[in-house]
């Protein structure tokens, strides 16, 4: 039998039971990761959700207020050629309305919205409508 092995215990095999200091830390420093991962992750998620609630919300408010132009008659003094303004729920509608002619007699309105929406404190304008409304709509 070898000296060495003898006097420093080798030659024995460990009976107990249980983990080292060493492992248990490794397996909360694993753990510890992991859940700060999943956390990054959920803040990620809800912040591109708050900004795709945003820009629906915009959206939304935007088409309504085209819808709402659209489902005035032709003469509408809404419906005035220029561009024009109006802030509904801290979203600001930019509208041009456009008079377009045949004949000297307008035939057609151009109606052209542009939307302007906050989205955690930076001003996004990326919603463009964009319709004609004819004047003679019921003829087929």
């Amino acid at each position: 039998m070898n000296v060495f092995s003898k006097e420093f215990g080798y030659h024995k095999k460990n009976k107990e039971k249980g983990l080292t200091l060493i492992e248990v830390l490794l397996s909360f420093t694993i753990v510890v990761i992991a859940i700060f991962a999943i956390i990054n992750f959920l803040l990620i998620y809800s912040n591109l959700n708050q900004s795709i609630q945003a820009r629906i919300k915009a959206y939304t408010i935007s088409n309504d207020f085209l819808n709402n132009l659209l489902s005035r008659s032709f003469n509408d003094p809404v419906l005035s050629p220029g561009s024009k303004s109006q802030v509904i729920q801290n979203i600001t509608i930019i509208y041009n309305i456009t008079d377009i002619r045949r004949s000297n007699e307008v035939i057609l309105k151009e109606i052209v919205i542009n939307t302007r929406y906050n989205d955690k404190g930076k001003n996004i304008s990326n919603i463009r409508l964009w319709v004609m409304k004819y004047k003679y709509e019921n003829v087929r």
